[in-house]
């Protein structure tokens, strides 16, 4: 009857050395990644290496991954459920100092993340009338018209055509050969006799 008890027992020793096996080959997989910092493929690999043989010093590592994600609500779960699983650990006082830090960043986060009230649709035709968005290079203020939409410069423009055009029109015509004299009540005065 003993005998029997024994080979019952050889395939769960058998079965548990294969998941301490397990559990080495995912732990150093992690040490690994989490070297070089890839937090994410660490927290996989302690992940699997915990569910392979529960040990409460996989949960810090998996809190430590999590923490260095930015994942404090996460990591803070692994953190206490480490404490929880090992109440009289060497790491203790470090890990609560951990655990006081992430409560201070997750209050922060939430007091920084304040919710918005929700959104009513908008009106599609509101949406038809909305104002393009200002261009970066636009130097006009909102509501002042551009210089070149202003009634000043055009009639600056209007001023400068019309004397170009009788400047032109004037050089043009001085060129004819031959001279007119302007006549008045006394009669033409000449000047060029002497």
């Amino acid at each position: 009857m003993l005998l029997c008890g024994w080979l019952v027992l050889l395939p769960v020793q058998a079965e548990g050395e294969q998941n301490q096996q397990a559990a080495k080959i995912h732990f150093d997989l992690g040490e690994t990644h989490y070297r070089l910092g890839r937090f994410e493929a660490a927290r996989k690999e302690y992940t699997l290496a915990y569910e392979a043989t529960p040990l409460a010093g996989f949960l810090f590592n998996i809190g430590q991954c999590h923490r260095q994600l930015g994942e404090y609500d996460r990591a803070l779960f692994f953190f206490q459920g480490y404490l929880r699983d090992k109440p009289k650990a060497r790491r203790r006082p470090l890990v609560e100092k951990l655990i006081t830090e992430i409560k201070e960043k997750i209050k922060a986060q939430k007091t920084v993340l304040v919710p918005l009230p929700a959104a009513k649709s908008p009106d599609p035709q509101a949406l038809i009338n909305l104002p393009l968005p200002a261009k970066p290079e636009d130097s006009a203020q909102p509501g002042q018209p551009r210089f070149y939409q202003s009634w000043w410069f055009w009639t600056l423009i209007g001023g400068v055509a019309v004397a170009v055009t009788a400047g032109t029109t004037f050089a043009v015509s001085s060129q004819d050969d031959r001279l007119i004299l302007p006549t008045g009540s006394l009669g033409t005065l000449d000047r060029r006799r002497p």
